[in-house]
């Protein structure tokens, strides 16, 4: 079996050359044709080829455009995200530096209060948590997703 010569040739390049040897072998007249006339149908192959690739690449820029603008709209999402996250680490802060604030306040005045000599524990009784009939009036749950959910219930003093 013979090895084709003119395999490493595009598929398109191939049926070309096979339509040439065609027209050569069975010209209507008869006559052989001229390289003049061979060169026009060469030219008319190359041109039909050179228009394939502007449209594919046309098509090629044309996505390369859509990816571009996929990208620059990701860009802006992801700045918005970075934004929002910046500010709930700033919320976060100022939750976490009041509640310092608050903690160390309730110390300094601790402090003061065994300073003027008042005895803290003997007012301990007195909290309602420290009552035997105490139900907290308060729950707080924390979710799967991490938020906590505070639950509150309120009864009339009895007088």
């Amino acid at each position: 079996m013979q090895k084709n010569q003119k395999t490493h040739l595009k598929p398109k390049t191939l049926t070309a050359l096979f339509k040439l040897e065609n027209i050569r072998k069975n010209n209507s007249k008869g006559k052989p044709l001229t390289d003049k006339q061979i060169n026009t149908i060469i030219r008319g192959y190359v041109f039909k080829d050179l228009i394939d690739v502007e449209t594919q690449n046309n098509k090629l820029w044309h996505r390369l455009e859509w990816i571009e603008r996929k990208l620059d709209s990701n860009e802006e999402a992801f700045r918005a995200a970075v934004n929002t996250k910046n500010l709930e680490i700033e919320e976060t802060y100022v939750k976490f530096y009041n509640a310092v604030r608050s903690y160390n306040s309730l110390f300094y005045f601790g402090k003061i209060a065994r300073s003027l000599g008042i005895k803290m524990k003997n007012y301990n009784g007195e909290l309602p948590e420290n009552q035997p009939d105490f139900d907290p009036p308060f729950t707080q749950e924390v979710m799967e997703d991490g938020t906590i959910i505070h639950k509150s219930k309120y009864k009339k003093r009895k007088k």
